[in-house]
């Protein structure tokens, strides 16, 4: 199949030094003609010296601060839909592809324009594993990740793309159409770790699917890192950023009733913790309590712009 399409590759890098070699060569033996955008989010390590030296035909951004994932993604993908970009692949800057990976999955894509996302699989970096976390989210009982691991093993035909609900931003296949119904990522409420699920929230309301596409991969070199926070904040983390989800999540029509009813836990939590003594305890329910009451506003403000088609409210103009 030839392919009259234009596609950008997106990655965004904060001290990528060690893994630039790997995931540009990688680029660069693609099978098919991919412009890339580096959104350099202020590395401290060379990084951007090397892309200049090594990689001069790929278009470098440099930002004077570390933005985020979400807000360095929005400005190269907004770049590449100016420049007229017709698929968009966002790879993490410590992973890598392999030649056929662009190719395949842009074939898919073209013959099924329903799917607004699709990914490859995703392996360790040795490429002797599945991907820890890849590995979760292709093997939950609702949609069809359960049926490729048992297609493998029972050495059924393998379908072309597996239907899924979740897979994480490191290798996403993104169709011009998708980013303009959906937008880009929320890079207000949520900071880490929530991006992409919201993204995929708001893919689902507006009927796109999201699938893995089993025959093409990618390399993703992280096994060896581990998070140094403590309990007590990914406690506090993942309490707002689920309160977060929930209220932005246009995707399920009681989000906002779910987002209300975790506020009244909170509070009756706040009562206990009072009545107990717990000071400590108490001033950090108390402060989360604050921030919710704070967002919430905003937060249906935001959801009501979720559910307009993202490319009515802009003056970027589909490829002539």
């Amino acid at each position: 199949m030839k392919l009259n399409v234009t596609t950008y590759i997106i990655i965004v890098t904060f001290n990528s030094k060690k893994w630039l070699e790997k995931c540009f060569e990688s680029i660069i033996n693609s099978e098919i003609a991919v412009r890339v955008i580096v959104v350099d989010n202020n590395s401290a390590d060379g990084t951007p010296q090397t892309i200049k030296e090594k990689y001069p035909q790929f278009e470098l951004i440099q930002l004077e601060k570390n933005i985020g994932f979400a807000k360095a993604n929005n400005i190269g993908i907004y770049k590449a839909l100016q420049d007229g970009a017709d698929y968009l692949f966002l790879l993490n800057h410590d992973a890598w592809i392999e030649p056929v990976t662009i190719r395949k999955l842009v074939e898919v894509s073209e013959y099924n324009p329903s799917y607004g996302i699709l990914s490859p699989i995703h392996l360790n970096g040795s490429g002797s594993l599945l991907d820890w976390n890849f590995s979760k989210y292709i093997s939950q009982p609702y949609d069809e990740g359960r049926k490729l691991y048992s297609d493998l093993l029972l050495k059924n035909k393998l379908q072309v793309i597996y239907n899924v609900k979740y897979v994480n931003a490191a290798a996403w296949l993104l169709s011009r159409n998708c980013i303009e119904t959906v937008g880009l990522f929320e890079d207000n409420f949520i900071q880490q770790n929530g991006e992409d699920t919201n993204y995929l929230q708001r893919v689902y309301y507006h009927n796109l699917k999201v699938g893995v596409v089993p025959e093409v991969f990618i390399y993703h070199d992280r096994e060896d890192r581990k998070g140094t926070a403590t309990k007590s904040q990914l406690m506090n983390k993942y309490l707002i950023q689920r309160f977060v989800l929930n209220g932005l999540n246009v995707a399920d029509n009681e989000g906002v009733l779910k987002m209300e009813q975790q506020l009244r836990i909170e509070q009756k939590t706040l009562l206990k913790s009072i009545l107990k003594l717990k000071l400590s305890e108490s001033i950090e329910i108390y402060k989360n309590i604050r921030k919710m009451k704070k967002m919430m506003p905003e937060i249906m403000i935001k959801r009501n712009k979720y559910k307009e088609r993202w490319q009515n409210n802009l003056s970027i103009s589909s490829k002539k």
